[in-house]
């Protein structure tokens, strides 16, 4: 009887077949919660925002293992000296052997040529360094952080899209019982003129009526408003622009229960704590690539050179001189005395080791409370889901009774509005708890780990 209820609901909110697939033809997206939901994961703003930041890290990442890469430099310095060029003064005992016993007083040599050109190749490359040994674990500890990262944004924009999707459709639902309370009305009003032509009811009882209609008129128009509003919100956390179009088609697990809800347990460890575990790993791995600057590095240098001076601005006329000065060579780095830097950062990886500790226990100590919470209120609202029904079902009956009454002329219209409204307003009452009871189970399954359960 109680999916019976919904399933007639929703028959009169929407007359096409159950979809269970999305499409985009004219910017119109079509389907249940599932649907909405699965597209969220891949196209909502905080799951493309999330992408973005995971590619940023990750570049950060690759900035910090650069080091271990090899640099080359092509370099060409140009110096011209336009003063006399300098010389060297050698004493007379040289200056003998350097002018062939040609004299032996001072001997002056000019230290150069007036254009001089250097240029060559320049390669560094890291052979040792200690971050090396955690670049690994490092990869291991961040590829595991961005893969939580990942699921906990999905789950976060599915339970986002499961509140905001069961909102909607709850606001669409009392649209269909206003529409269907006007359909009511508009035959009691046409009974009732009929019966004022045969002079058997009183004119009042037709302006009951019309103020009736208007008033649900009103009521009817409030909540389009508010069905507008809460669309566009719904199409903003899915990821859907203002300019397309949605059309809600409820699939079966959508207008009823999730049988044996209450059976799922747990997990040890939620994704949010399971991310917090991945940061003191994290933190543990900055720790290790800090102490790694107390020990030396070593580096390959190729200096691939050559040296040019002229007279003039053509290095390779005759009157030029050049020389081949390449080397090869290994560069050694010991640090001795680092300072108090490496000592401070140590501290705050430290200090961020005993917030992220904290934060986790904190966490628990909430989760298990939201929990209690969540189960308490998914087994009180079905309680009084269950009794609303019975609720329903009375006042259903009486209407009818009163009904039936109206046209056999022993009872009055106020008699009747009245077992109508009152039928309508537990109907609308069954309505919003089921819608409540949808949003519990949501609230509970975000709880206990399992909001994927929604997808299947």
């Amino acid at each position: 009887m109680v999916k019976a209820k919904i399933v007639l609901i929703i028959f009169l909110l929407n007359s096409a077949p159950v979809i269970a697939q999305y499409s985009q033809q004219d910017t119109l997206y079509k389907g249940g919660m599932k649907i909405f939901a699965k597209y969220a994961t891949d196209n909502s703003y905080d799951a493309r925002l999330l992408d973005a930041e995971i590619k940023r890290n990750n570049n950060d990442l690759k900035l910090g293992r650069s080091i271990i890469y090899p640099e080359i430099k092509a370099f060409a310095d140009y110096h011209w000296f336009w003063g006399d060029i300098p010389n060297y003064i050698f004493p007379p005992e040289e200056g003998s052997v350097l002018s062939n016993n040609q004299t032996g007083g001072f001997y002056p040599v000019p230290l150069g040529l007036s254009n001089n050109l250097l240029m060559g190749l320049r390669l560094k490359q890291r052979i040792y360094d200690h971050r090396m040994f955690i670049a690994n674990e490092g990869n291991e500890v961040y590829s595991e952080i961005e893969m939580l990262q990942k699921k906990q944004n999905n789950e976060e924009i599915i339970y986002q899209t499961g509140i905001a999707y069961f909102e909607l459709l709850q606001l669409k639902t009392n649209l269909a019982i206003i529409d269907f309370n006007l359909g009511r009305m508009a035959k009691f009003q046409s009974i009732i003129s009929v019966r004022l032509k045969n002079q058997m009811a009183d004119s009042l009882e037709l302006r009951r009526i019309l103020l009736e209609k208007e008033e649900l008129k009103l009521k009817k128009d409030q909540l389009l408003a508010g069905i507008n509003t809460k669309t566009r919100y719904f199409k903003m956390i899915v990821g859907l622009g203002p300019e397309s179009s949605i059309e809600i088609v409820p699939d079966h697990s959508d207008t009823t229960f999730i049988e044996g809800l209450q059976t799922y347990d747990q997990e040890a460890l939620s994704t949010r704590q399971k991310l917090l575990e991945g940061k003191l790993k994290a933190n543990n791995i900055k720790s290790q690539a800090t102490k790694s600057d107390y020990y030396p590095t070593l580096n390959f240098e190729a200096n691939l050179l050559w040296q040019f001076q002229s007279p003039d601005i053509n290095m390779f006329s005759d009157n030029a001189f050049s020389n081949n000065i390449s080397a090869l060579g290994l560069a050694l780095d010991i640090p001795i005395v680092n300072g108090m830097q490496k000592k401070i950062k140590l501290e705050q990886i430290d200090i961020d080791n005993t917030i992220t500790s904290l934060q986790k226990e904190k966490l628990i100590l909430a989760e298990n409370l939201l929990l209690e919470q969540a189960s308490s209120k998914l087994d009180q609202l079905i309680e009084r889901y269950k009794q609303q029904q019975k609720m329903v079902d009375y006042t259903r009956d009486f209407m009818i009774l009163m009904d039936k009454k109206y046209r056999q002329g022993i009872s009055n219209i106020r008699d009747m509005l009245e077992a109508n409204n009152e039928y309508i307003e537990e109907k609308s009452e069954l309505n919003n708890l089921f819608y409540q009871v949808k949003i519990a189970e949501v609230n509970y399954l975000k709880a206990v780990g399992n909001l994927e359960l929604l997808l299947n």
